[in-house]
């Protein structure tokens, strides 16, 4: 497999369905949602989300439907927004259509009604907050509406008694801290209060049920007024607070968290962050006894987090971010004898990398990103490959961080990116390399900010990104410089916010970005200047696509050939007609193309410099239509960029890195990774764009090797630009975050 699994659920038949942030399953392409049969082998069952499902997706099973959630908004090539339900044994999406606007967790069905959670405001029709119930025949909201000020992860039902937890303070007209009872009838809350109290933070993330029992699990520190560690357990008869304390702890003076709980009749499994549970040494996933507490002998032993379980008579599945269990290598998945407590035969295998930018020239595909191999060799974010059989060249420059962006001319490869060091010199973001030895030229005009996108007219070369500065001259986000000198030219075109890519018709340079205005003129995502004064041109496609909260359209990669230019990223309507990720606009109208070859996801990366198109991204399939050949242009497709995996191939490179926060732009709720390749003191604080401190989410803090997640809140936070900035290892790293409202 290739990414990671957060969700397991059992198919009723001795398989498991599976939900995450990966594009392969036992080397069979599968993006965010598979199938696995008994026999460990890949089901045809595949729906294709169109996008990484934000909040990493969630699993419900039902008899022969399976409820799935995630940031889509095309699932089996139907328009289905968040949430959709999906035929067990096919894939394809039913009529069932809910359309929420947010984050939505299927919790519970019973009858002809799934009670869902999440963090949404509108679902089935209705006005909902973070909380409905809806119609399991036609997905439209029922009048049952409880609400809640916070975001609800897992709900429920027991006989005639429903149970809502997540991270709220007040829900079914009452307060309530992250763990309510609610009449199943009317949603109003019952006088049952069980008092989760937290340091900070209060947030119950999972729960589990047997006989008269309710075990939850969490990020809390209290419960029903004595202290419990993030695991806690209710006698729902009585409603109190029982005896049962496993104790976790995780690295002294941190609140364990727990994210997954399973029960299998005998034992509760418990997946999180905590070095010691039950009275015994147990790293991130352990079996506890259901009496006593005790943790049993099992001890899997992941390297990271453990996120979800799916037990069955003699064996079970754990998902979750690790690379090995109990020392043997194991990607993010992996299957244990519950006999013998052993580690299972059966391994998919997850594993993956990212590459955000290509170029090629003269039989090389220059390829550039965050990976530390490539065609079979170690290379550290910039590589060389053969076109025709993949194999790395012996061109190797190097840079210290992550490459953006790729432009080939003639004897000279420029760069750009997150770096400050490249083919052996400083270079701040922006280097030109001898495409022969890999060497920095002399070439350096110094952004103050990470450059996304190059392109050139001429003896040009015009650059696109976070910048404010090129050298000393103010320049927002675009800039103009000397080819041969690097000295900057007088041309502006300044965008107001990021531009991520460019490209160039003649005398035009086209714009993409998240940017609204160029020049103070409206422009949404995409813009023509002149390559000359810099002057806005009418050129004006209008990308758009579901824009309800958290889904934003956003343009990723640009590429020109003859007249036309080509557009990746994550929209599904341009130029005036619908297009999904993918594009080509004529260079002089805007208008789109009778050309679609609809890619079943994301698009990051494109170059048309040779007589293909190279396509990077998220997706696995592409349709290659007979409107190329009218094009002059042929598509054999790339393989593809996986952002989920950076962190894991960072550490095991040895290296720090700090991945883009998640979701990016956020609204309320997300989550921070980074990596450390051996253990260190770390520091994560989030600062405004006036070096105000606003978050400190870890304090020169002792943090073990490995993958990291640290959940973050922006709740309060101002609409806007932030920088995430994490410090270990003698090193800094850096990410921007947006907030939106």
């Amino acid at each position: 497999m290739a990414g990671y699994v957060y969700r397991v659920a059992g198919d009723g038949h001795g398989g498991w369905f599976l939900a995450g942030n990966f594009t392969a399953v036992g080397g069979v392409a599968r993006y965010c949602f598979a199938h696995i049969l008994p026999d460990g082998s890949i089901a045809a069952w595949n729906p294709n989300p169109n996008r990484v499902p934000y909040g990493a997706g969630w699993l419900l099973v039902s008899g022969s439907t399976v409820y799935v959630s995630g940031g889509f908004a095309t699932i089996s090539g139907k328009p289905r927004l968040y949430i959709a339900a999906l035929d067990a044994t096919s894939g394809e999406a039913l009529d069932w259509n809910a359309h929420a606007y947010g984050f939505v967790v299927p919790c519970a069905v019973r009858g002809t009604t799934i009670y869902v959670g999440g963090l949404f405001n509108h679902i089935g029709g209705a006005t909902r907050h973070n909380i409905a119930a809806l119609d399991v025949v036609t997905g439209n909201a029922t009048a049952w509406d409880p609400g809640a000020d916070g975001e609800v992860d897992s709900i429920l039902l027991w006989g005639r008694h429903l149970y809502v937890a997540g991270n709220f303070r007040h829900i079914g007209g009452k307060a309530r801290s992250a763990l309510a009872e609610l009449d199943p009838a009317t949603g109003v809350a019952t006088d049952w209060d069980p008092n989760i109290q937290p340091a900070n933070n209060s947030h119950i993330v999972t729960v589990g049920l047997h006989g008269n029992t309710l075990y939850v699990g969490g990020y809390f520190e209290s419960a029903a007024g004595r202290p419990r560690q993030s695991l806690a357990a209710f006698d729902l008869v009585t409603g109190q607070l029982t005896e049962w304390d496993p104790e976790p702890s995780f690295a002294a003076n941190h609140v364990p968290i727990v994210f997954g709980l399973e029960l299998d009749g005998h034992a509760i499994y418990v997946g999180g962050q905590f070095d010691h549970v039950g009275g015994e040494s147990r790293h991130d996933a352990a079996q506890l006894e259901l009496r006593t507490g005790r943790a049993t002998d099992w001890n899997p032993d992941p390297d990271w987090i453990a996120y979800s379980f799916c037990a069955s008579r003699d064996l079970v599945v754990m998902g979750g971010e690790m690379k090995s269990v109990g020392m043997v290598p194991r990607h993010n998945l992996a299957a244990f004898d519950l006999a013998t407590g052993r580690v299972k035969d059966w391994n998919p295998n997850m594993d993956g990398v990212e590459v955000t930018s290509l170029a090629a020239q003269g039989g090389r595909l220059y390829v550039g990103g965050a990976f530390w191999n490539a065609g079979g060799q170690p290379r550290s974010m910039l590589a060389a490959l053969d076109t025709l059989t993949g194999a790395a060249t012996d061109w190797n420059p190097g840079a210290d961080d992550l490459v953006n962006t790729l432009l080939v001319r003639g004897d000279t490869v420029y760069v750009g990116g997150n770096f400050n060091h490249a083919g052996g010199q400083p270079r701040n973001y922006l280097a030109a390399l001898d495409a022969k030895t890999g060497a920095a030229l002399p070439w350096n005009p110094s952004a103050n900010d990470y450059v996304e996108g190059l392109t050139s007219i001429g003896n040009t070369i015009y650059a696109g990104g976070w910048f404010t500065r090129m050298g000393s001259d103010y320049r927002y986000s675009a800039a103009a410089v000397d080819a041969t000198t690097g000295a900057v030219l007088p041309w502006r075109a300044d965008a107001k916010w990021v531009v991520s890519d460019l490209t160039s018709i003649g005398n035009t340079v086209y714009l993409g970005g998240p940017f609204e205005r160029v020049n103070d003129q409206p422009r949404n995502g995409l813009a023509a200047v002149d390559g000359a004064t810099g002057a806005l041109l009418p050129w004006d496609p209008n990308p758009s696509g579901p824009r309800e909260d958290g889904y934003y359209t956003s343009i990723n990669a640009l590429a020109a050939h003859g007249n036309t230019v080509f557009v990746g990223g994550d929209f599904t309507r341009i130029g005036g007609q619908a297009h999904a990720s993918l594009a080509a606009l004529d260079g002089t109208t805007g208008a789109s193309l009778d050309w679609d070859p609809n890619p079943d996801q994301s698009v990051w990366a494109l170059d048309a410099s040779s007589d293909r198109l190279f396509a990077g991204g998220y997706f696995q399939a592409a349709e290659l239509t007979p409107h190329l050949a009218v094009m002059g242009v042929s598509f054999p497709a790339l393989a593809v960029a996986q952002r989920a995996a950076l962190n894991a191939a960072a550490a095991i490179a040895g290296v720090v890195t700090l991945a883009p926060a998640a979701p990016n732009p956020m609204r309320s709720t997300g989550m921070l990774r980074f990596s450390l390749p051996r253990a260190g003191p770390v520091s994560l604080a989030v600062y405004d764009l006036q070096g105000r401190r606003v978050a400190v989410l870890l304090n020169h803090e002792l943090q073990p090797p490995g993958e990291h997640a640290t959940p973050i809140r922006t709740d309060g936070w101002h609409e806007g630009e932030y920088f995430v900035r994490l410090e270990a290892g003698g090193v800094t790293r850096t990410e921007k975050l947006v907030v939106l409202k």
